[in-house]
């Protein structure tokens, strides 16, 4: 959504100046307004010809009931800026979303693709073999966007007319197992609330990012796997709030906004009676709902007794003793839900009481805490990547962390200097034009580019 953002906002073109590539995103709309349409027509005919173009528009309708169409549908602002043509003003990341918006759109408005599709079927004594192929006999749409990347395999499967017939060859057996459904991913997530009408585009990133935050859920690869806490509030809620905790609430609620929105109800109306028996399901749940206590398999250090899993109110998890409060001996947690390595001694003295400092690990990354019971100072460890910021030319170039945990680069004068970066620059210049150099890593190939929008220089890094 930033990319997209910043892409609707406007990036500076050329000689164009600032321009806004991409209509308002935040809507799920698939209507297309008839300058568009018109301005689609022109663009697929003079660059693809006459029969790339459906002979009546294709118009599209969404199915869900709380489409929001006070905006059209998400497009480019001006179809002749081809992807390509504006590639050297955009980052990689602005660059294949605008690339995915354009094409999508493009395809959209052009003619259906036609496949030949082909089965055979192979009568073997008590087993009937089938043979299948397809092909494209009329790209259309698929001349500009296809899903699926993939191209057309020649087929083996020779002509053939019933009656045939057959040489068998060889037999290969294959055995297939059922498998669970997937995890959700980011995506899978977003368009199954889209499905239950749950939420709104405007709604949809900050719900993926709050249940990472809050540590419901963690990121293993492109998946959304529950932690402990997730399943067990999901089960705690779902067990004293079931009223509430399902699809046809949340549904429910949101055409009642629309319908507030819309004069067809009376919000004090609709506040009562929500809230009225919410209410009283919140006063069952003090008086019925035990308190979960999550053990785990450490003991606790200094009293031997069992270590809980707790939560602080930022979201982390650590292991405290169940003895507490008469014990308060406390181990932190990596991620995977591992103990954390115990605090390490370090040769840092207290700026505040001049006590010995010991190396910590919290929420936010590394630290340090002084070791004074009283005092319990603590100071952030800043990483510096060694190279004078670009900016200023005062300060040094650190590794900071965003709210969302993406890795960032700043300058060590901030606020004074506002430089930052995402990738990481190095200490080098361009040899074109004299800005640093900055790292850009991709599955594909490790790079170092100019930091200069408009420079097109790159260098392959060294191993």
């Amino acid at each position: 959504m930033q990319i997209a953002q910043k892409l609707y906002e406007g990036i500076e073109i050329g000689t164009d100046g600032h321009v806004g590539l991409i209509t308002y995103m935040r809507t799920d709309s698939v209507r297309v307004s008839d300058d568009a349409q018109a301005a689609a027509k022109d663009f697929i005919v003079e660059n693809y010809g006459d029969k790339y173009y459906p002979k009546t528009p294709n118009n599209y309708v969404k199915k869900s009931k709380n489409v929001q169409d006070a905006h059209e549908a998400i497009r480019p602002s001006y179809i002749d800026r081809t992807p390509d043509s504006i590639k050297q003003y955009l980052t990689h990341e602005q660059y294949q979303l605008y690339k995915l918006i354009w094409s999508k759109f493009i395809a959209s408005q052009m003619e259906t693709a036609t496949v030949k599709n082909t089965t055979v079927d192979i009568d073997a004594g008590d087993c009937l073999f089938k043979a299948g192929v397809s092909k494209i006999t009329f790209d259309g749409y698929l001349k500009v966007y296809n899903e699926d990347e993939e191209q057309e395999v020649s087929s083996k499967i020779p002509d053939l007319k019933e009656g045939d017939t057959l040489k068998l060859k060889e037999i290969m057996p294959k055995q297939h197992f059922t498998s669970p459904p997937p995890r959700y991913t980011e995506a899978s997530l977003v368009k199954a609330l889209e499905e239950h009408g749950i939420g709104r585009p405007s709604t949809y990133a900050p719900i993926i990012s709050k249940i990472q935050q809050k540590n419901y859920v963690e990121k293993i690869e492109k998946a959304l796997a529950p932690t402990t806490l997730g399943m067990t509030l999901c089960k705690q809620l779902v067990e004293h709030f079931k009223d509430i905790m399902n699809y046809e609430f949340t549904a429910k609620m949101e055409n009642k906004l629309d319908e507030i929105a819309e004069n067809k109800l009376k919000w004090n109306e609709v506040i009562k009676d929500f809230y009225t028996p919410f209410i009283d399901t919140v006063s069952n749940a003090k008086q019925n709902m035990q308190k979960v206590t999550i053990e785990s398999d450490t003991l606790c250090p200094n009293c031997g007794s069992k270590m809980v899993v707790r939560t602080s109110r930022f979201g982390s998890q650590f292991l405290g003793c169940s003895k507490y409060p008469e014990c308060k001996t406390m181990l932190p947690l990596n991620k995977d839900g591992t103990v954390a390595e115990p605090p390490k001694e370090t040769d840092e003295k207290c700026e505040k009481c001049g006590s010995s400092m010991v190396q910590k690990t919290g929420p936010y990354g590394q630290y340090l805490e002084c070791t004074n019971e009283s005092c319990k100072n603590r100071k952030r460890i800043i990483k510096s990547t060694g190279v004078k910021c670009p900016k200023c030319g005062k300060g040094e170039v650190v590794f900071k962390k965003s709210k969302y945990g993406r890795i960032f680069f700043g300058c060590s004068k901030y606020p004074d200097c506002d430089f930052v970066s995402w990738n990481e620059p190095v200490n080098e210049k361009c040899p074109e034009c004299g800005n640093i150099l900055v790292k850009k890593i991709t599955k594909k190939e490790k790079k170092l580019v100019c930091s200069n929008k408009t420079c097109t220089y790159t260098k392959e890094m060294e191993e």
